[in-house]
């Protein structure tokens, strides 16, 4: 009796086992096929920033995500954000605007009805 409970076990384990193995062997392949989307061209060349030490002290500088473009591409919707360090004086101004050369991309299926 203790010999089946024995196997039953290691079964259930070996199992268990070769479900985690498979799940992350699929969630592997569906994340490189995710990375190996080639990115939209843009016109981001080289940016450039400077400032006085005084200056960047007295402003609140945040990270914000601005619309670039939307295109429609092999039945998918692709949008193309930009990052852009946005400061602001003491009194919530924006004083300047900076992009980082750093896009960031969604891309929708799109529901074709025939």
């Amino acid at each position: 009796m203790k010999m089946k409970m024995k196997v039953r076990t290691l079964f259930l384990v070996l199992f268990f086992a070769g479900i985690l193995v498979v799940t992350s062997y699929v969630d592997n392949n569906s994340q490189q096929s995710f990375d190996s989307l080639s990115h939209l061209s843009l016109d981001g060349g080289a940016v450039e920033t400077s400032a006085d030490e005084d200056e960047a002290e007295q402003l609140n500088m945040s990270v914000k995500e601005v619309h670039v473009k939307t295109e429609k591409r092999g039945g998918y919707r692709i949008e193309v954000y930009e990052q852009v360090n946005v400061y602001r004086d003491d009194k919530g101004k924006v004083v300047k605007k900076v992009p980082t050369g750093e896009y960031q991309t969604l891309k929708y299926k799109l529901n074709e009805k025939k």
